[in-house]
């Protein structure tokens, strides 16, 4: 069987047209960069092509599960002008399974001291989790159900993937040293601000944070909240976008270098 899977792998990545300004790459929301691990398999440099991708999205597995139907990057691309485009969500999907056999995670900064904490487990709250674990703070995030009986389908980024591949994710992002706490919308007035740099709602259950007089940590909001995305692609995007401007806010506080 993997076998077979192996010899799919290198004959999808063998139809591939090594773009010089890869269409497939500009057209992901999440910045996945898939001529990059494409062409890495290419050469046979099946770790390589694994860590590309992970370092550019830890949670690109997920991103493949729920675009495969209409992948962003095979809209995009070339191949697909002569018979069909390449099959990336099929790749990112293979390469996802081999980074977790190599126990491979992206290295981080070191711990910085910084805090924040992200309120809502969904796909935006773990991928801001990630950046800025990336960016080494200590990120904290605060969910109101366990990962398998995960039920805020009113997000139409949880639409698509389905309670494994949540609890999936769960799995990954504590493995890459994120603390994952379950905490009802009552028990918000019981986390200490005092330690906490900054705070990021990726739920709407959450928005009472904001409401809350006691409430003096600066708060950052993701834009799936406003408009929703129709992809975790797009809950990617709008998660480390969010994380990137916590970050640029403490470094012009003059928090971190």
């Amino acid at each position: 069987m993997q076998d077979t899977l192996n010899i799919t792998i290198r004959q999808e990545v063998n139809r591939c047209l090594l773009c010089y300004d890869a269409p497939c790459s500009k057209a992901c929301p999440a910045h996945n960069r898939p001529d990059r691990f494409i062409r890495a398999l290419y050469f046979q440099n099946k770790n390589g092509a694994a860590k590309l991708m992970m370092d550019a999205n830890l949670l690109s597995g997920i991103c493949a599960k729920s675009c495969r139907q209409r992948a962003y990057c095979q809209g995009a691309c070339i191949r697909g002008k002569i018979d069909k485009p390449i099959d990336v969500p099929m790749i990112q999907e293979y390469l996802a399974r081999f980074a977790e056999q190599i126990n491979y995670l992206p290295p981080i900064q070191a711990h910085n001291g910084k805090k924040v904490i992200i309120l809502g487990g969904n796909t935006a709250g773990l991928a801001a989790a990630v950046r800025l674990t990336e960016y080494g703070a200590d990120a904290v995030v605060y969910h109101s159900k366990s990962p398998a009986i995960e039920q805020n389908v009113q997000l139409a980024s949880l639409r698509r993937i389905d309670n494994k591949n949540t609890e999936d994710a769960y799995s990954l992002v504590k493995k890459f040293g994120i603390d994952c706490r379950q905490i009802s919308i009552t028990q918000l007035e019981n986390i200490d601000q005092k330690n906490i740099d900054a705070c990021i709602i990726a739920s709407k259950e959450y928005s009472k944070w904001l409401q809350m007089r006691e409430n003096k940590t600066r708060t950052f909001v993701t834009g799936e909240l406003l408009s929703g995305s129709d992809s975790d692609t797009f809950a990617v995007r709008k998660g480390r976008e969010t994380a990137e401007n916590v970050w640029k806010y403490l470094r012009e506080m003059g928090e971190v270098q």
